[in-house]
């Protein structure tokens, strides 16, 4: 007898009805056992990889100094009022994303909160992809290990860890697949209005993907007209979440339209080495490495000599497509997969689409790389999951035929877990022992005397201070900067032109032979204290020793805190020293 290799079919109807008889794989106790383990793992990864962050309060993730900062004027409005990046940045900022700072902060400051919410949003994904490994294979197994293995992977990114508007895109999207899995129609109809006001970007994906389903599960396009009424109410939730992301998106409008990609292409900040390098040359990196235009394949594994992360889970779900081809082919036995699986092929297949149709549309909907970069982890770690424990199923029945242990996949074994199970523990051990490395993508505020000091004036005091040394300034001390390197993001030109131009203006005036332009920039931007960098003024004095900076001249006599090579210079002594020139 042959075995179909996605399994028996399910019956479609056009409210995608429960199928009778399908009930959550396992005892209650099963899958609370493995539910709290992989919690556990998952909590494991997360400190693991935040250690840098939670063991510090100078230590915060790479885009918190983006996303983050603005957040304690929430609580109180005169930080950053009238300030032009911080309210660029909480007009990108969705309203749930807004509100969920906003509780938190009502107990913890801003920096703690945005380190303990990964740590929930790593719990949120561990339960959410287990639900969908359960929905999907009917199997606690697989469905733990896919779980512990999606999770491993999220980690080895920083997207959970950025506790930014995209750290809810992978939770709240292997919830809704599970809602789908599950034949939980309505629930993930639910989800779309809430990636709307968390990640609005996810709901491209989400919509083409439910739409897929539904017409898939209806029976394809011949019975298109059996999922008309599904379609029809995807289409209406669409409009709401369309309305919330339009209602969100409504103050950051007064920045302008974003970038086109023929005005890109002409930006040195968009060609490799720019704040927001997208043409960058070469396949592997533009199509697979970049996490702009590619599959955002950037993190590597030692153990691996050094090949993408994603390899492992990719590589074993390639193993089980080519399985089920060798089956259908004859070449082998058929792998028994149920039919549900061809939710992760309707994944696939959406993923792709929008991947495709963002190169086309460049940057319409924003980068092509976010449309894959949450979906096929999902695809790769559900499907590698199914075959380990596949694998692990036929190696405990030939174990058990020659030893009269484990023959039948329910039969117990050591700790009461079956064989079957038992290979998926191992898989979980293994991920276990080869952890994600500590974070690399968090930064270190290195002059907390500095931050002190501008914690203590005015909340309406300017900082000027060269674009590198001021990325972490407003996270820590407080206060609005004139120009910043890391708030330089040149996808709305109406942002980003003043921005830049202010960055010009002070730069030049910052190394000019005289106190006269830093003295008239200071004027025109209404910048009260400044922070110089001593080294960058010596090497500039050393290159250029016909025409030094001015403004090295005066740190002895203006400088009022010196912390490493940068000195704290209020404006009006500059402004006194600039006359006093004249």
């Amino acid at each position: 007898m042959t075995v179909d290799p996605l399994g028996p079919e399910l019956p479609t109807s056009v409210g995608l009805t429960h199928p009778a008889g399908r009930r959550p794989a396992g005892s209650g106790v099963q899958r609370a056992f493995w539910l709290v383990l992989i919690v556990a793992v998952g909590l494991g990864f997360a400190l693991r990889v935040s250690q840098p962050a939670l063991g510090s309060p100078l230590v915060v993730h790479d885009d918190v100094r983006q996303h983050v900062f603005w957040v304690p004027r929430l609580h109180n409005p005169a930080l950053f009022a009238g300030d032009w990046i911080a309210d660029y940045y909480e007009s990108q900022a969705p309203a749930g994303y807004r509100a969920v700072y906003w509780l938190m902060t009502l107990g913890v400051d801003a920096m703690l909160a945005s380190k303990l919410l990964p740590l929930g949003l790593t719990v949120v994904l561990a339960a959410a992809a287990f639900w969908l490994g359960l929905t999907l294979w009917r199997r606690v197994d697989a469905a733990a290990l896919g779980a512990t293995l999606l999770v491993w992977s999220a980690w080895q990114y920083d997207d959970v860890a950025s506790a930014t508007p995209r750290a809810y895109a992978l939770p709240l999207l292997a919830l809704q697949l599970a809602a789908l899995g599950a034949d939980r129609w309505w629930l993930a109809l639910l989800i779309l209005p809430v990636q709307a006001v968390f990640y609005p970007l996810g709901c491209p994906l989400a919509v083409v993907t439910m739409g897929l389903w539904a017409v898939w599960r209806a029976g394809g396009m011949r019975a298109f007209r059996r999922a008309l009424p599904d379609l029809l109410v995807l289409g209406g939730v669409t409009l709401v979440a369309l309305l919330l992301v339009w209602l969100g998106q409504s103050d950051a409008a007064r920045f302008g339209p974003t970038v086109s990609a023929a005005q890109a292409r002409a930006m040195p900040e968009f060609q490799p080495g720019g704040r927001a390098s997208y043409f960058v040359p070469g396949w592997y990196q533009f199509w697979l490495r970049s996490s702009r235009s590619g599959f955002a394949l950037g993190p590597t594994d030692p153990l691996l000599d050094d090949l993408p992360v994603l390899v492992i889970p990719f590589s074993l779900a390639l193993l089980l497509g080519g399985w089920l081809l060798a089956g259908r082919l004859g070449w082998a036995a058929r792998p028994r997969v149920p039919r549900l699986g061809m939710l992760l092929v309707v994944l696939l297949a959406a993923s792709l689409l929008l991947f495709v149709a963002a190169h086309v549309l460049l940057f319409r909907l924003y980068l092509p790389a976010r449309y894959v970069q949450f979906s096929l982890p999902i695809v790769w770690a559900m499907s590698g999951s199914l075959l380990w424990v596949l694998v692990g199923e036929r190696l405990a029945r030939w174990l058990g035929s020659r030893t009269g242990w484990a023959a039948a996949p329910g039969r117990a074994g050591p700790a009461g877990l079956s064989g079957v199970e038992l290979s998926a523990l191992v898989g979980i051990v293994l991920l276990t022992l080869h952890p994600p490395p500590p974070g690399t993508f968090y930064v270190t505020g290195r002059q907390p005397a500095i931050y002190a000091y501008l914690r203590q004036t005015p909340p309406d005091t300017l900082v000027g201070a060269l674009p590198a040394d001021s990325n972490i300034l407003p996270v820590f001390g407080q206060r609005p900067i004139l120009t910043s390197f890391e708030h330089a993001l040149p996808y709305q030109p109406g942002y980003y032109l003043p921005l830049r131009e202010r960055t010009e203006a002070f730069r030049a005036a910052y190394f000019a032979p005289t106190l006269d332009p830093l003295a008239a920039v200071l004027d025109d931007y209404g910048v009260d204290v400044v922070i110089a960098d001593a080294r960058v003024l010596e090497r500039r004095r050393q290159a250029e020793r016909e025409r030094p900076p001015a403004l090295e001249r005066i740190l002895d006599r203006c400088g009022v805190l010196r912390e490493h090579d940068l000195v704290v210079i209020p404006a009006p002594c500059i402004l006194a020293a600039a006359k006093e020139s004249q």
